[in-house]
């Protein structure tokens, strides 16, 4: 990851009370509950097991390896509309992503 875009990344995350970079391995089966075969589920699951882990953390920002910031002047807080987890439209099929979202 270029130097640039990690200094942005963290000047974006004052606006924040907390930044946490999580980076579990989903194959590790020793130190969690998530016990799924498929990789989409476990990852899922290795988030929900964080957050059980971690209440001072009123959001997460779960993003796929392969997202990129397209505008990085719009904060995250426009996008909090007071659902527990907001996800987001494809924007060639409509269809509902799982890969990011955002959860409370």
């Amino acid at each position: 990851m270029p130097v640039i875009l990690i200094e942005k990344i963290h000047q974006r995350s004052q606006e924040c009370s907390h930044f946490v970079l999580i980076t579990p391995d989903p194959s590790d089966n020793k130190n969690n509950k998530c016990k799924q075969n498929d990789f989409f589920f476990r990852r899922h699951c290795l988030v929900v097991e964080w957050m059980s882990k971690h209440s001072e953390f009123e959001w997460i920002l779960f993003i796929d390896g392969d997202m990129a910031v397209v505008n990085p002047n719009h904060s995250l807080f426009e996008y909090i509309n007071g659902e527990q987890i907001i996800f987001y439209d494809r924007l060639f099929n409509h269809e509902i992503m799982a890969g990011s979202y955002l959860a409370k």
